[in-house]
């Protein structure tokens, strides 16, 4: 492997994932060019959270005791016990005064971000003018242009204006995925309902687990049973890939990984259940293709694949990766490090591996 641009850090590049919790008022909006770049990504130095770009140099000093990844210009930060935002000059862009809450709901979503005060959550816009009142006992971050809420114990659905698009009945927050719909559980069985809170696809036990991407969602016969073969539904609840797999993965990239004829190895279909990739791989990334690679495991090592299951990057990691911006991390001997799609490690660090999600936005 090709070592470039050695970085010594002591801890890990790691954040606590998407979403908004935590920000405040008075502050400028953050202009569109600092939007757009450069890449950056959390690193824990000496117990402390701050920034590293793509050369693996630190911009923004590590003072924080926690962080998330930068979403749209912005990064949630947390000092002292107050959570605020930060652009990527690293000027504090909405002063921490807000309460540190779980790590569900952190990020800017569709413009607005979720911010808790003595126990109650609203949203703020990018000015940190509060544009939803802090009214809730709990909320989510936007998606599709709902937010999901919780009320007197009970899951509902919000639109942009804070009125009420689901009255709360649910017992669990109200997840939308990327193809407009959320799964409910009704009586112990899997649902799913569309942004306006209406059931579109019925109840059924079989459905237990199943989570909607690239328009397809994985069904598993029997769920929570003993054996039972897997298939794919569409977002009408329609079965297009039959149950006949003994293990399957999402589907990403038009592929997903799946369980062949018993033999224990995984291979890849098309979304017509159409084999493209024949089974051979003892272990497989379950969310399947970014940015046209998937992870493989090979002789106790993680390499990756390209779409049509050539070896594009040599088996020699400890852990299964994803690429975004690019760049995947590794666990390089249980220390942290990026690699390009080659598999040439461009940044090396000594900072412990963590499991966290360790993306540059």
């Amino acid at each position: 492997m090709k070592m470039k641009n050695t970085v010594l850090l002591h801890c890990v590049l790691a954040f606590l994932f998407l979403f908004g919790t935590g920000c405040a008022g008075k502050a400028q909006p953050v202009p569109s060019s600092e939007v757009s770049s450069p890449l950056l990504a959390p690193v824990m130095i000496d117990s402390k959270w701050g920034y590293i770009d793509v050369n693996g140099r630190v911009v923004i000093a590590a003072k924080y005791d926690s962080v998330s990844v930068f979403q749209s210009g912005m990064a949630w930060v947390s000092q002292a016990g107050k959570s605020g935002y930060i652009d990527k000059t690293g000027r504090e862009a909405i002063a921490l005064q807000y309460d540190v809450t779980s790590s569900f709901s952190r990020g800017f979503n569709e413009g607005v971000a979720l911010v808790t005060l003595s126990g109650k959550s609203g949203f703020i816009d990018r000015a940190g003018k509060i544009v939803i009142p802090l009214q809730f006992e709990d909320a989510r971050g936007f998606r599709h242009g709902v937010a999901t809420v919780k009320v007197d114990g009970k899951w509902g659905l919000i639109g942009k204006n804070g009125q009420l698009v689901l009255s709360p009945r649910y017992d669990f927050p109200i997840e939308f995925s990327a193809d407009g719909l959320a799964p409910i559980t009704v009586e112990g069985k899997r649902g799913f309902i569309d942004t306006t809170g209406k059931l579109v696809i019925e109840p059924h036990r079989d459905f237990g687990g199943a989570w909607f991407t690239d328009g397809l969602a994985r069904v598993h016969e029997n769920y929570g049973a003993i054996g039972g073969k897997m298939g794919y539904m569409d977002t009408t609840g329609k079965m297009v890939i039959p149950l006949q797999f003994d293990g399957a993965g999402q589907f990403s990239e038009g592929l997903a990984p799946v369980l062949i004829n018993n033999n224990r190895l995984w291979g890849f279909v098309d979304k017509t259940g159409a084999v493209v990739i024949p089974n051979q791989f003892v272990t497989v990334a379950l969310g399947g293709f970014r940015e046209g690679l998937c992870a493989v495991k090979i002789n106790g090592k993680w390499g990756a694949i390209d779409r049509s299951g050539k070896l594009i990057i040599q088996p020699q990691f400890d852990e299964e990766f994803y690429f975004s911006q690019g760049l995947a991390a590794v666990n390089l001997q249980n220390k942290t490090g990026y690699i390009d799609k080659t598999g040439n490690v461009v940044i090396s660090t000594q900072s412990p591996w963590g499991r966290f999600p360790k993306t540059f936005n």
